[in-house]
């Protein structure tokens, strides 16, 4: 039997190294410090960075041996490396085989095999530069909340200051001249109240809107004469709507 530790430098320090996300294939099974595994289906003069080699192209590792493992293959070639993962739940009876799992390698996954200081090292500086990240996407978030909250709050003023309601905006529609229906264009809001559906459109005359409404079971069609301030209040309304 070859033990790697025994073999920790020299040509295999030169290898690439591919990091065997062993937690997270274990993670369903469960049996914390009962299980083991047998990577099989390796090429011949690849390695891990620990356990055993049984001589037959597979490697054993014990439970206490089953983080951060490095699969390091004979040469640059792993496109076709499919390794297996025997899952074996130790028991009185030596072991009993959960499931065989497929675990292909992806050649950019390949990275210089560190020792264990310098892995140390690696995973401590992508763990600051991840809670930086996380910083700094919690304070844009932050400030895009502020901002938001901020524009809320004047926008209930200038509702407020203008008196808009749903049933004025209504009660403004319902008293407006009524016009030949004519092609929509861009909407600007839609009004609720009291069972009726009002949608309001521009249309290519810059002098009417169009209504589409619905109540109950009927439909209707019609235009009206365009006043600017009804139509001011209704973008209001509109963003306001958005917004809450």
């Amino acid at each position: 039997m070859d033990d790697v530790r025994a073999a920790s430098s020299g040509a295999t320090s030169a290898r690439r190294g591919f990091a065997l996300d062993l937690a997270a294939v274990l993670a369903p099974y469960g049996r914390a410090g009962r299980l083991a595994v047998r990577v099989e289906r390796m090429r011949a003069g690849a390695r891990l960075s620990k356990g055993r080699n049984n001589g037959d192209n597979t490697w054993s590792l014990s439970p206490e041996e089953l983080e951060n493992v490095l699969y390091l293959p004979p040469d640059d070639r792993v496109h076709e490396d499919r390794l297996a993962l025997r899952i074996i739940e130790l028991n009185e009876d030596g072991g009993t085989t959960l499931a065989v799992l497929e675990f292909p390698l992806a050649p950019t996954d390949a990275l210089p095999a560190p020792t264990t200081a310098s892995a140390r090292v690696v995973a401590a500086e992508k763990d600051d530069a991840e809670r930086e990240r996380l910083h700094e996407e919690l304070a844009a978030a932050k400030e895009l909340a502020a901002a938001r909250e901020a524009e809320l709050t004047e926008l209930r003023r200038a509702v407020e200051a203008a008196g808009i309601t749903v049933e004025g905006l209504i009660e403004l529609i319902d008293i407006a001249e009524r016009l030949p229906a004519m092609p929509i264009k861009g909407k600007l809001t839609e009004l609720d109240c009291l069972g009726r559906n009002l949608r309001v459109f521009e249309t290519d005359d810059p002098a009417v809107l169009m209504i589409l409404e619905k109540a109950g079971a009927e439909r209707s069609e019609y235009g009206i004469e365009r006043d600017e301030g009804l139509v001011q209040d209704l973008r209001l309304f509109a963003r306001a709507k958005e917004l809450l």
